[in-house]
């Protein structure tokens, strides 16, 4: 799938993942990894994110992510890498 979330007619964030699930709950899971790439005010691409494993929580309004995490601020060239993150 490819989404795209946007801010005042802006992308701000592509979510691209092989399969998504969405639920009744409004849960969303992304059994085979997601890839996030985040754009600034300006529309320049800042920080990817990759995950092996994702999952939405609707009512928390929160992502928990698994597997091999990694973060990376592009403009500072910084890199984070963590089993599981919250988002």
């Amino acid at each position: 799938i490819e989404t795209y979330y946007s801010l005042q007619a802006m992308v701000r964030v592509k979510l691209t993942a092989p399969v998504q699930w969405r639920y009744a709950t409004q849960n969303e899971e992304f059994t085979k990894g997601i890839h996030l790439e985040m754009f600034d005010e300006n529309g320049i691409k800042n920080t990817n994110l990759v995950a092996d494993y994702a999952i939405y929580e609707f009512e928390k309004q929160r992502y928990t992510l698994k597997g091999k995490v990694k973060i990376t601020n592009l403009l500072e060239q910084q890199t984070l890498e963590t089993p599981r993150m919250y988002w």
